[in-house]
C-alpha cells in the first residue's frame, strides 16, 4: 500500500518534486523526503492519505490549517514552504531538518540531563509563545513532534496538522491529539487555549527528565530525585489539572526552567569544530603503535634485553598525529583564538559532557567492544612477535583477520564507539596533553602571533579566565627587572582563578540541591560562594589595572605591591572560608543535604 501511494504521489508531482523515501506516517498523513526540482533542495513533503482526502470537509480542514501553520515564521518552528493540491494529491512541503526527534533520542539514550533539557524546553516554549501570540494552539505537543537539528542542537516544533486557529469553528475542533500528552480539557473535548499546550509540554518535560510519564499525584522530583528544585516546581505547575493553576504563557514556563544565573554563552563555532575534528588515520596509527610496542616487549621477553628500534617504530605515528593537531589548531588561531581559548574549550566540553551524559551506556557495550577487538589482538600479537609464537597457527591469523573485518564495522553499525569515551573524546586524549603543556603553549603562541583577536573569543569564557589571560600577557610584556620583582604574580593569579572556579562550581551544584524546610544552610552556602567569586575576580582585576599602568610607563611599583598584598589577603581569607565551608558541609550531612561542589575531572 505504501508503494502505491508513493507511486501515485510521484506521478502527480513529477517535475516538481522527486521523492526519495518515506520519513514517517501518522493519522493525518504520510511524510516523504523529497527534492524540490526547481530550487534543488531537500524538503519534507506531507501528503493527506487518499481515504481522508476524499472527504471534502477533512480536505478543506487540512489545507486551511496547513496555510495557518505556513503563516508562522520562527527559528524554532519548522517552516512550511508550500500548500497545494494536484489531481487527487493534497500536500504541503516543509523544511527538512537533518537530525532526530526528541522521541527518538529518548528511546535511544534515555532521560536528558537538566542542562540539555533546559535548552530544549526553552526553544519549544519560545516557539509556542510565538504561535499562541497569533492565536494558534498546537494541540499535539509530544516528543515525536519536536525535532533536534543535528549540527546546532536547536529544537524545532513540527506538525501543526491539527493546530486550531482561535477563530476556527467550534465543530472543527473535536478531540484530537495524542492521549498521553493531552490536557484534561482537551481529552474531554472542551475548548482549549495556550494552557493546554503548556500542559502537554509539562508532560514532555517530565518524560524527558525522568524517563517515564507522570502518574496521578506524582511530582517530578519523586520520579527523578536528582533534578533541580526549580525544574520540579515548574513542571509540577505546568501539569496542574486546572488550567488556572498553570503558567499563563509558554514564555513564563520557559523562564521558569531556564537556569539564567549560571548560564554560559555557547561555544564559538571554530572551537566547536576543532573539538569535533577526528583524525581519519587514528585507528591505523593506534594499530601501528600497538604492534611496535608489543613487538618490543615480546623481543625483550625472549632475549632478555630491550631493542630500541621496535619502540621507535611504535612512537613514529606521533609525528603525523602531531601534524594533524597543528593543522586543525592553526584554523582556530587564524580565526583569532589563542591557546587559552583551546584550554577553556576543552574544559567547557568536558563539563558539557559530564552534565549531559548522565545516562551510562548499556552494560553490554564494553563487553561487545572487547569481543570485537579480540581478533585484532590475535592479529597483532603474532605479527609483533615475528610469527614466532607457536600457539598461533597460520590459519588462525587469516581467520582472525576475516572476523575483524566483520566485528569492527559491526560495532559502528550498532552505534557503539570503537574506543571508550575516555580514549576517544578530544578533551581526554593527545590533544589535551599537547595544548595543556608548555610546549603546546609555545607552539600556540607562535601560530597565533599577529592574528587579530576574535570578537566572540571571550564570550564563552568565565570572567576570571579572561582576566587571568590578560594578566599573563601583560606580565610577559613587562621589562625583565619588573618581572623579577613581581615574580609571584603568576602564582597568585593562578590561585585566585582556582578560587573563582571553585565558587562557580559550588554555585552550580547548589542550584540543583533540593531542600524544603532547610533553606538556611543553603542560603549561607550561596552567600559564601558569591563572596568568594566576587573577591577573587576583584583581586585579579586590581592586579590587571596596575599592570596596565606599569606597561603605560609608570615606574612606581608601590601601588602594585599594595594590590599584591591585598590579593594575598583575599587568598588567605578564601582558604579559611573554604575550611569553614567544609565544616558546614559535615554539619548538614546528617540532614541529607550535599553542599559539596562537583569539580570536573
Amino acid at each position: 500500500m505504501t508503494d502505491d501511494l508513493f507511486s501515485d504521489v510521484q506521478r502527480a508531482l513529477g517535475g516538481q518534486y522527486s521523492l526519495e523515501r518515506e520519513l514517517g506516517r501518522g493519522g493525518m498523513g504520510v511524510v516523504y523526503l523529497a527534492r524540490e526540482v526547481e530550487l534543488d533542495r531537500y524538503v519534507a513533503l506531507k501528503v493527506l492519505p487518499p481515504a481522508l482526502a476524499a472527504d471534502q470537509k477533512t480536505r478543506a480542514r487540512f489545507l486551511r490549517e496547513a496555510r495557518v501553520a505556513a503563516s508562522l515564521s520562527h527559528p524554532n518552528i519548522v517552516p512550511i514552504f508550500r500548500v497545494g493540491e494536484t489531481d487527487d494529491v493534497v500536500f504541503f512541503t516543509m523544511a527538512f531538518v537533518d537530525g532526530e526527534t526528541l522521541g527518538d533520542r529518548l528511546r535511544a539514550r534515555g532521560p536528558l540531563a537538566p542542562s540539555y533539557a533546559t535548552r530544549l524546553l526553552r526553544d519549544v516554549s519560545q516557539a509556542l509563545a510565538y504561535s499562541h501570540g497569533r492565536g494558534i494552539v498546537h494541540r499535539d505537543i509530544k516528543p515525536d513532534n519536536i525535532l533536534i537539528e543535528r549540527d546546532s542542537g536547536r529544537a524545532l516544533v513540527s506538525d501543526f496538522g491539527i493546530a486550531a486557529a482561535a477563530l476556527s469553528d467550534a465543530q472543527d475542533r473535536g478531540v484530537a491529539g495524542t492521549r498521553h500528552f493531552m490536557s484534561p480539557e482537551q481529552s474531554a473535548g472542551a475548548a482549549v487555549d495556550a494552557r493546554s499546550d503548556i500542559y502537554s509540554l509539562g508532560v514532555v518535560a517530565f518524560l524527558s527528565l525522568s524517563g517515564r510519564l507522570p502518574a496521578p499525584g506524582q511530582t517530578l522530583v519523586e520520579a527523578a530525585p536528582s533534578v533541580p528544585q526549580h525544574f520540579d516546581r515548574a513542571v509540577n505547575r505546568a501539569l496542574a489539572l486546572d488550567p488556572a493553576g498553570r503558567f499563563d504563557s509558554a514564555e513564563a514556563f520557559g523562564d521558569a526552567v531556564q537556569m539564567t544565573t549560571l548560564a554560559r554563552a555557547a561555544l564559538p563555532a571554530p572551537l566547536r569544530e576543532w573539538l569535533d575534528a577526528r583524525d581519519p588515520w587514528a585507528l591505523p596509527y593506534a594499530a601501528w603503535s600497538l604492534m611496535g610496542f608489543t613487538s618490543g616487549f615480546l623481543n625483550a621477553f625472549r632475549s632478555g634485553h630491550a631493542e630500541p628500534l621496535p619502540f621507535v617504530v611504535g612512537l613514529a605515528p606521533a609525528i603525523p598525529a602531531m601534524m594533524f593537531q597543528l593543522r586543525i589548531a592553526k584554523k582556530v588561531f587564524n580565526a583569532g583564538f589563542t591557546v587559552d581559548d583551546l584550554r577553556e574549550a576543552m574544559a567547557f566540553r568536558r563539563a558539557e559532557r559530564e552534565a549531559e551524559e548522565n545516562v551510562r551506556a548499556p552494560w553490554w557495550h564494553p563487553f561487545a567492544r572487547a569481543v570485537a577487538w579480540l581478533p585484532v589482538l590475535a592479529i597483532v600479537l603474532p605479527i609483533a612477535g615475528g610469527f614466532n609464537l607457536g600457539f598461533f597457527p597460520q590459519w588462525a591469523l587469516v581467520y582472525s583477520a576475516l572476523v575483524a573485518v566483520v566485528t569492527l564495522p559491526g560495532l559502528t553499525a550498532l552505534g557503539i564507539p570503537l574506543f571508550p569515551r575516555f580514549m576517544s573524546a578530544p578533551e581526554h586524549t593527545f590533544s589535551r596533553r599537547l595544548w595543556n603543556s608548555r610546549v603546546g603553549r609555545w607552539i600556540g603562541n607562535l601560530l597565533a602571533r599577529g592574528k587579530p583577536r576574535a570578537i566572540a573569543a571571550n564570550a564563552f569564557r568565565p570572567t576570571e579566565s579572561v582576566l587571568g589571560s590578560a594578566v599573563g600577557d601583560l606580565f610577559a610584556a613587562l621589562p625583565p627587572a619588573f618581572r623579577e620583582q613581581l615574580r609571584d604574580v603568576p602564582s597568585i593569579i593562578e590561585r585566585l582563578q582556582r578560587h573563582a572556579q571553585d565558587a562557580r562550581e559550588h554555585l552550580t551544584h547548589l542550584e540543583g540541591v533540593t531542600a524544603v524546610d532547610r533553606d538556611a544552610p543553603l542560603s549561607a552556602a550561596r552567600d559564601r560562594a558569591r563572596k568568594q567569586l566576587a573577591e577573587s575576580v576583584a583581586a585579579i582585576e586590581s592586579i590587571r589595572l596596575d599592570l596596565l599602568r606599569l606597561i603605560g610607563g609608570d615606574a612606581d611599583l608601590r601601588p602594585m605591591t599594595t594590590a599584591l598584598d591585598a590579593a594575598r589577603k583575599v587568598d588567605s581569607d578564601i582558604a579559611r572560608l573554604r575550611a569553614a565551608r567544609t565544616e558546614v558541609e559535615r554539619g548538614v550531612a546528617p540532614l541529607g543535604l550535599d553542599l559539596r561542589p562537583h569539580s570536573p575531572a
